[in-house]
């Protein structure tokens, strides 16, 4: 296992809960990449979601921090991306950058979220909330696998 690797499975070898922003997509890259993990898992676009009560609004990771006013996720990958490089072409430590602002917004999200639930009209929706977190992982392994049918 290559030192980058190994610092990464430490990492969430000692993590009790990893947050992500369609958190399905990162943790089934991970999965795929031969990473383990089995601590708690919280979904910011699931919180969304379920806070949203159903409503028609972007769950996007820029529209729920815009609409919480809490700034907007950098465009640095999108410029370049844009201009027609790619990704291997965009230099590290723009990309860097990118993943940074990308873990602190997500985090400024996940702080407001639960600020949210803990709201008198909200606390009924953190069963819910917790029952669909704990059900990704569900949903990653059947997308990895794949369901028998008989």
């Amino acid at each position: 296992m290559t030192e980058s690797r190994k610092a990464i499975q430490e990492i969430l070898d000692k993590s009790e809960l990893v947050i992500g922003h369609n958190l399905k997509f990162d943790m089934s890259w991970l999965y795929q990449c031969g990473f383990t993990y089995q601590g708690k898992l919280y979904d910011t676009m699931l919180g969304e979601y379920i806070i949203n009560r159903g409503e028609k609004k972007s769950v996007s990771l820029k529209e729920s921090c815009k609409r919480r006013g809490l700034g907007i996720k950098s465009d640095i990958f999108k410029a370049y991306t844009d201009d027609g490089f790619g990704i291997d072409e965009i230099p590290m430590e723009k990309l860097e950058e990118y993943g940074r602002m990308d873990v602190e917004i997500t985090y400024k999200l996940y702080q407001s979220q639960i600020q949210d639930y803990q709201r008198q009209h909200n606390k009924k929706l953190i069963p819910t909330r917790n029952m669909m977190n704990q059900f990704l992982r569900v949903i990653i392994e059947m997308e990895m696998n794949g369901n028998c049918i008989n």
